[in-house]
């Protein structure tokens, strides 16, 4: 699992950035060594998605980690809107559908391939 931060220079800090940009050269590299075995490997690349992690960060991750249920795009509804062209934020479901569609044999000639579930924020 990526994130569109690891398609873009921005969204989470640095710190996140730079391990969803490890998450996407990680699939592209691994499916050049483990197509050939018949192995497809995807990275699922999800924008604002509706979940509780912002405003359950500490009880998720810990009390050390700082309270992010203010922080970031996914906290704002009209924030989305402005950036989202679908108008929303994406939903689990979404996220679920994209990754059944990577693990079915439908998907069998696609790997190293990160895809976008964001309602069209990087096509803008």
């Amino acid at each position: 699992m990526a994130s569109v931060a690891g398609l873009n220079g921005t969204g989470g800090g640095a710190a996140y950035v730079a391990a969803k940009h490890g998450v996407v050269g990680l699939t592209r590299q691994m499916a050049v060594v483990y197509s050939s075995r018949g192995v497809t490997i995807n990275a699922v690349c999800p924008g604002p998605i509706l979940t509780d992690l912002r405003r359950h960060s500490q009880a998720i991750l810990g009390p050390g980690v700082p309270d992010m249920s203010g922080r970031g795009i996914a906290v704002n509804d009209e924030q989305v809107r402005t950036v989202v062209p679908a108008g929303r934020r994406g939903t689990v479901k979404d996220i679920a559908s994209a990754v059944c569609y990577l693990a079915s044999e439908e998907a069998g000639y696609v790997t190293g391939h990160a895809m976008v579930v964001d309602g069209g924020w990087r096509a803008k």
